[in-house]
């Protein structure tokens, strides 16, 4: 969940070096590493350090420069290079479908687009100066009516006017327009889930609320006494700005537990590690640490 040591992401963990020579590793590992991977570990004087993999092979590795790395130290993956290239890929960025038809009307070029998602639009250009071809279009026009790379569109199926000759200024700008015509009128046809209205005789799911519900203004105060409510503690920030005592008073539980991170967890046989009551200490304030070892929780008190 974290690690008290850095505040950086440790990645994925691989294993521990079994030797090391220069810019030689060997690594007890599962995982497979390619080259180009990102691995770091922690140096002798506790940092954070990164390494990149040269060559890969097995469960060698080949680093591009010489690092001191004793024999049993961890190893994180931190850059995944395989991952990466499958990401970058085509074949990782989802886009929608469209179905393009040219046609011409009197002197004007008319394009529809229906995408997948059943949304379509028609769009024209006046005055346009169509001559008929001396040789087929039909290749050339495709090719600029599919030319939808910086959209979320690709075109699966279009048709043309293979007998017509069309600059491909024109057709560029028609379907420029058009696809601009196509994201517009999604965003103004998609259906949006409204606030209902509120009901007032909806009772709260509790009738006492304690300063971990965070009541911090009369507006929320109301709310809750509207619904119900008849026990209600105002949030901790209210309690210390008026001055009242805090002692003893919880201000977080979480499942992440300081005692199991420092290797001093009260079910295992190293909890005498730390003392049975530990603190932790922001400026003049103390926060007591309490484990509850039955829920696996951790909580902070003042």
């Amino acid at each position: 969940m974290a690690s008290i040591d850095t505040p950086k992401s440790l990645g994925q963990y691989v294993g521990k070096v079994s030797r090391a020579r220069g810019k030689e590793l060997v690594v007890e590992t599962q995982l497979r590493l390619v080259n180009g991977d990102g691995l770091s570990y922690f140096s002798a004087d506790g940092q954070f350090t990164g390494i990149r993999v040269n060559v890969a092979s097995g469960n060698h590795v080949s680093l591009r420069e010489s690092v001191p790395i004793p024999r049993g130290t961890d190893l994180y993956r931190t850059s995944d290079k395989a991952m990466d290239d499958i990401l970058s890929r085509s074949t990782a960025m989802r886009r929608i479908a469209v179905e393009a038809k040219l046609r011409r009307v009197g002197e004007r070029l008319v394009l529809t687009l229906v995408d997948e998602r059943g949304c379509g639009v028609t769009h024209a250009i006046d005055d346009v100066d169509l001559q008929p071809a001396k040789s087929s279009q039909e290749q050339r026009q495709l090719d600029v009516l599919a030319k939808l790379g910086d959209t979320i569109y690709t075109l699966r199926e279009a048709q043309v006017l293979p007998d017509c000759f069309i600059p491909a200024s024109t057709l560029t700008r028609l379907r420029r327009e058009t696809v601009d015509l196509l994201d517009r009128t999604w965003h103004m046809s998609r259906h949006r889930d409204r606030r209902r209205p509120e009901d007032m005789a909806a009772p709260c799911y509790t009738d006492t609320l304690t300063s971990a519900d965070n009541v911090a203004n009369q507006l929320a105060y109301r709310l809750y006494r509207d619904h119900g409510v008849s026990s209600i503690e105002p949030a901790l920030e209210c309690q210390m700005d008026k001055g009242q005592a805090t002692d003893g008073i919880e201000v977080m539980y979480t499942r992440y537990c300081l005692r199991r991170e420092l290797g001093a967890c009260l079910k295992t046989k190293d909890a005498k590690k730390l003392p049975a009551r530990i603190f932790l200490r922001t400026g003049n304030q103390l926060i007591s640490v309490h484990c509850d070892c039955t829920h696996c929780e951790m909580h902070l008190s003042l």
